[in-house]
């Protein structure tokens, strides 16, 4: 029989840090090319060709469909070219004729993207959104985690160092409950001395 690994909490957030990175670093490469595309590419407008179907299923039964235009343009030359969409999508369930606003790579005419800002910078945008969120979120709980180290009382433990307590709440700027504790340390204090 074999054993399960267990990964050590550390192991977890390096794992989850990495993910991160692959995140930035794709996003981060997404845009920089996205940025040398839009730098050299031209605008111009296009008329939708024709419209390939990709069709898929999933395990409940249903199914879903993505289009991929071909669109007809004339470049700069006055030559006339035709491309496709580097992505598919179900928005672009378009007639034929549809006239689309596209940019094209001047050099290779057959590169090109639809002139809408999720279609250049969306991607990029997208996976870096996610590696910063994973970043971010990684940063918090380690935070969270130190003022739960750092607090002299953990939940439902016995309060052994009420002072401790008490100074632990005005660093953390709490001083209305640390006020509430050291009343209720005073009066426990009456409380147990001997009456005359």
């Amino acid at each position: 029989m074999s054993k399960k690994m267990k990964l050590s909490p550390r192991s977890i957030t390096i794992i989850v840090l990495l993910v991160g990175l692959l995140f930035i670093t794709s996003g981060a490469s997404i845009t920089y090319f996205s940025h040398q595309f839009t730098r050299i590419a031209i605008a111009t407008t296009g008329v939708i060709t024709n419209v390939d179907v990709s069709r898929s299923s999933n395990g409940s039964g249903s199914t879903s469909y993505t289009y991929m235009p071909t669109i007809s343009f004339v470049d700069e030359q006055g030559i006339a070219q035709s491309a496709r969409t580097p992505t598919s999508s179900h928005k672009y369930n378009l007639p034929i004729g549809t006239e689309m606003d596209i940019r094209y790579n001047p050099y290779d005419p057959s590169r090109i993207k639809l002139d809408k800002w999720f279609d250049l910078w969306g991607f990029g945008a997208l996976f870096l959104a996610i590696g910063f969120g994973i970043f971010a979120y990684v940063v918090f709980a380690a935070q969270q985690k130190k003022k739960y180290d750092d607090s002299p009382r953990k939940p439902n433990a016995p309060i052994e160092n009420p002072e401790q307590v008490i100074a632990f709440l005005r660093k953390m700027g709490r001083d209305a409950e640390a006020d509430e504790v050291l009343k209720k340390m005073q009066s426990a204090d009456n409380d147990a001395r001997p009456r005359d």
